[in-house]
């Protein structure tokens, strides 16, 4: 009987649960996530809890539970280096009393389909997808580029010009008409 007590309390009542994706899949957190009362440049974090006495001695206030960004995670911000493919809507994750948006980070890299344009991008595609980049609304998801030579793109990245244009229909602008751009250095 000690035994099968032993087992029923191993795990500690602190434990964190482990962060899962919106298919349900676990997340793997990164090993210097850990609970702070603010978030440091640098830093995202993938929940917020209101505590009592905790980053207030004398009543409630809110907790972060603070991790280094990496490509898939789910996160409450976007830092500086990252874009984001998914944003959802959840009910006290990122907000420790109600609703409001996670992202799921992104490292930018060619080909990648994301909900905006990092620096040292251009794009080649737009589309308008519905409860991708914005929970529960339309916006645009863009086909990353790494710019180069002969590339057809949307814009003219800084340090390259263009030597033809065409317009072309539902390509750069969803429903519209829009520039593409021969890329050269």
């Amino acid at each position: 009987m000690a035994l099968c007590l032993g087992l029923l309390v191993s795990a500690p009542a602190s434990a964190e649960p482990a962060p899962r994706t919106s298919s349900g899949a676990p997340v793997t957190a990164a090993a210097s996530a850990y609970w702070a009362c603010s978030v440091p440049a640098g830093m995202t974090f993938t929940k917020a809890e209101r505590r009592l006495n905790v980053c207030n001695p004398t009543g409630w206030a809110i907790s972060y539970y603070v991790t280094t960004p990496t490509d898939n995670l789910w996160a409450c911000t976007l830092p500086s280096g990252f874009t984001h493919d998914l944003a959802e809507r959840r009910l006290n994750v990122c907000n420790a009393t109600g609703w409001d948006i996670s992202y799921r980070l992104r490292v930018p890299s060619d080909n990648l389909w994301a909900c905006g344009l990092p620096s040292g991008f251009t794009y080649d595609r737009a589309e308008r997808r519905l409860n991708v980049c914005r929970a529960n609304d339309y916006d645009l998801s863009y086909r990353l580029r790494t710019p180069a030579n002969n590339l057809w793109a949307c814009t003219v990245p800084s340090g390259f010009t263009y030597d033809l244009t065409e317009r072309r229909l539902n390509v750069c602008a969803p429903n519209d008409w829009s520039n593409s751009y021969r890329l050269r250095r």
